[in-house]
């Protein structure tokens, strides 16, 4: 089957299947984050790689969400997602991926890292151009949302919205999901779970799908 253009020429329909995909990939909802358009071009092998990060996390949470909770499998998906973001993370210029990388620790019960976060504070002065004092507040949510308990400073009143700012993507319900329970907001923890395992559980049936495919 093909489909004529207007120039006469024709392509195979399966161009422009992939021309779609490769569109509802990009549009897919992942948040813009604050000051993105300081940020610099990302080459190809680094986006291969944060692509990577990002597969292994939403397998994680899927795995996790079809068998009924986590098993070493599901731990291991998500400790390989959680390093590979922290490896982007070490030339201090990836906001994004520091992020990430604090949000998996939690959920992996690690504790929180210093250097991650002195990454991260890098990050959002160099690339997105905050200032000290507005790096030095973000650092200081997330020392609150994953630091311990008994040294944790308080969140701040617009913890919600700031992260919801940060251009999360697939583990902005994660971030929300934690906060939620921080601030002892059960019912709202659950329901951003819930689309969590979701949006993981879609994915990962999805990729098992096209790899059936393949194999056939």
């Amino acid at each position: 089957m093909k489909l004529p253009d207007r120039s006469g020429a024709s392509l195979p329909w399966t161009a422009y299947l992939w021309a779609a995909i490769l569109i509802l990939s990009f549009a897919v909802k992942s948040g813009k984050p604050v000051g993105q358009s300081a940020a610099p071009a990302m080459t190809g092998t680094r986006f291969s790689e944060v692509q990577s990060a990002e597969q292994l996390a939403r397998t994680g949470f899927g795995l996790e969400t079809l068998t009924g909770g986590q098993t070493p499998q599901t731990a291991s998906s998500l400790e390989k997602a959680r390093a590979g973001f922290r490896q982007l993370a070490r030339d201090g210029k990836s906001p994004g991926s520091s992020r990430k990388a604090l949000i998996l620790a939690g959920s992996l019960k690690k504790p929180l890292e210093p250097a991650l976060l002195n990454d991260l504070e890098s990050a959002l002065t160099s690339t997105l151009k905050l200032s000290p004092k507005e790096a030095k507040a973000e650092r200081g949510l997330w020392t609150a949302l994953y630091g311990p308990k008994e040294r944790a400073p308080t969140l701040p009143a617009n913890a919600e919205k700031r992260v919801r700012e940060m251009g999360l993507g697939f583990l902005e319900n994660l971030a929300l999901a934690d906060l939620y329970a921080k601030e002892g907001k059960k019912p709202a923890a659950d329901a951003a779970r819930e689309r969590l395992r979701r949006a993981a559980s879609r994915s990962t049936t999805t990729l098992f799908l096209f790899g059936t495919a393949g194999i056939l």
